[in-house]
């Protein structure tokens, strides 16, 4: 915060927002098991302290704020597939060397590597280890793990990829039956904008799938099972989506809902349901490639 206000001092006539972040991950928030099932599970409870401050400005208000939110992050799968959602989850562009640290620990834990609290380092270790000979390639991969955690991560992560190579995979995700509705919601919405004909006949078949995209078991953090259950600020949390109304969409939503917003996005059309209309829009303005 210092160092942030001897770069940008604030003047008579300039008002300066600051805003410092914090992280602590305590061993009371890491809980990393081995199920009967053998597979791991990670569950983590970063809170997060915010300190925001304005200043200058000859007719402004100094002013000063403090918040503080908690970011879980979980994971079911082996414990490769839970080193990659770690990493996944990991953003480097973050200043709070805490933060950093917090990481570090975790996969540590997860590991038993210890490579220090620079992700790029965890991250080429981690290529190795995996054959892959890119971080291109190894996102790509992850999109279609079975570790549906995991996939969901990797699916965030899409947009750094070439989007020819990511649309081709979020296209066979969405089409595969086997992925969890979830997962398969989140490929739809993460369709690059450019839309393909592949792409587009795929999200028609779908608009009439009532398949519900979300169910409670999906969300660990509102389950009685989730080790941080009675913790104050997840019950916060529980608090929060159960009136969140973004949320509630969610919730309340189908597959067909998703594939018909995805069309809808990428067309700047709407046709309804009307699957014949879809068709015949699609084979008049959208190309075939390969």
């Amino acid at each position: 915060m210092v160092r942030k206000m001897l770069e940008k001092k604030p003047g008579i006539f300039r008002k300066v927002k600051y805003e410092y972040q914090l992280y602590d991950l305590a061993d009371e928030n890491l809980v990393f098991n081995k199920n009967d099932d053998g597979l791991y599970e990670l569950h983590t409870v970063v809170p997060k302290l915010i300190f925001n401050v304005s200043m200058g400005g000859i007719l402004s208000r100094n002013s000063m704020g403090l918040s503080i939110s908690h970011n879980p992050n979980s994971c079911v799968g082996s414990k490769e597939q839970i080193t990659d959602y770690c990493l996944l989850r990991w953003q480097q562009e973050q200043k709070d060397e805490l933060y950093h640290a917090g990481w570090q620990k975790i996969l540590s834990t997860v590991t038993g590597q210890s490579y220090g609290p620079v992700r790029d380092e965890w991250l080429q270790w981690r290529l190795k280890q995996g054959n892959w000979s890119n971080k291109n390639e190894w996102i790509l991969d992850l999109m279609r793990s079975n570790s549906w955690d995991l996939a969901s991560a990797a699916i965030k992560n899409s947009s750094k990829v070439p989007s020819q190579k990511a649309r081709k995979v979020l296209t066979g995700i969405i089409q595969d039956e086997n992925v969890r509705p979830d997962v398969r919601g989140k490929a739809m919405i993460a369709l690059p904008e450019t839309i393909t004909f592949e792409a587009a006949t795929t999200l028609v078949d779908l608009i009439d799938d009532d398949t519900p995209r979300w169910k409670k078991e999906y969300t660990y953090f509102i389950n009685e099972s989730y080790p941080f259950y009675d913790r104050p600020g997840i019950r916060m949390m529980r608090e929060w989506i159960e009136k969140n109304e973004e949320i509630k969409a969610i919730k309340s939503s189908t597959l067909g809902n998703e594939a018909l917003k995805a069309l809808k996005k990428l067309t700047k059309k709407d046709f309804g349901k009307n699957k014949e209309a879809w068709r015949k829009w699609i084979k008049k303005h959208v190309k075939r490639t390969g």
